[in-house]
């Protein structure tokens, strides 16, 4: 009897240290590329890297062609886009660019999502249109996620992006349009020289932007930095791994979760 309570109670331990493991591997999934829908590296054999798909440490666009750290891809042309627009946009819409084409140079459906500037280890590099690493696996965005995250280049059907924040002017210090979040709420900050924008989620680090804050773009409109909202003011292309997060969701890569609207209601006064 005494040999089958330690067995029991030894079995018990066993049990409770596995089931820490399993969720210590599962918080180290959750919020990163590897394993989430980005992780192209699962489509293939001919690479194991995760990251090169969209980065490279060399040969990269220009930064003053995108605003996206060491983009790894051909840029669409952004005159063939056609974005949102209404009669109640109060703010500026300007051309198509930003961090938005970096998402566009795979969510257009244009070019399949294997083309690279510079292929991983001496494979060569093909400077401004790319060349894709397997063209037996990897076809473009369409053929994996179907029309969902194939965007296509008519925008017309999708959230404004390249958009002046509520009509914001930085000149006048005011805010046009009362249907925005703004005044104290449109937090601001010089970083790195330059003026950045961003409402807390208040989910973590009140006062200081985060991953998990809706993020506004800056980019100049007449003469003026402005707050612009782009694709990655809602979306953080690395925060998809797992089935899911406390600040996310991991099928859409959202900054927070939109439980109750939450996102939306994060710039939106409704």
């Amino acid at each position: 009897m005494r040999h089958l309570v330690r067995m029991v109670a030894i079995l018990g331990v066993v049990l409770g240290l596995t089931s820490l493991l399993g969720a210590m591997a599962q918080a180290q999934t959750v919020g990163q590329i590897s394993g989430s829908p980005h992780d192209l590296s699962s489509l293939t054999t001919t690479t194991d890297e995760v990251c090169v798909f969209c980065h490279t440490p060399h040969q990269a666009q220009s930064q003053s062609a995108i605003e996206a750290p060491l983009w790894n891809k051909a840029i669409p042309n952004s005159a063939l886009f056609t974005t949102y627009d209404s009669t109640t946009i109060d703010g500026t819409i300007l051309t198509l660019g930003s961090v938005s084409i970096a998402c566009l140079s795979c969510h257009d459906g244009s070019q399949a999502m294997d083309v690279v500037i510079n292929a991983p280890g001496s494979r060569g590099v093909t400077p401004t249109t790319g060349a894709e690493l397997d063209a037996l696996a990897i076809g473009a965005i369409g053929t994996i996620t179907g029309t969902a995250g194939n965007l296509g280049v008519d925008l017309t059907n999708d959230h404004p992006i390249g958009v002046q924040y509520g009509g914001f002017e930085v000149v006048a210090g005011t805010q046009i349009d009362p249907d925005f979040i703004g005044g104290a709420a449109l937090q601001n900050a010089t970083i790195n020289g330059a003026q950045r924008w961003w409402i807390d989620t208040g989910a973590t680090n009140i006062g200081t932007r985060d991953k998990n804050d809706v993020i506004f773009y800056t980019r100049d409109n007449g003469g003026a930095d402005q707050p612009f909202v782009e694709c990655g003011s809602c979306h953080d292309p690395h925060q998809g791994a797992g089935v899911g997060t406390a600040t996310g969701s991991a099928v859409n890569f959202m900054r927070i979760a939109n439980t109750s609207s939450d996102l939306c209601l994060t710039c939106h006064v409704k």
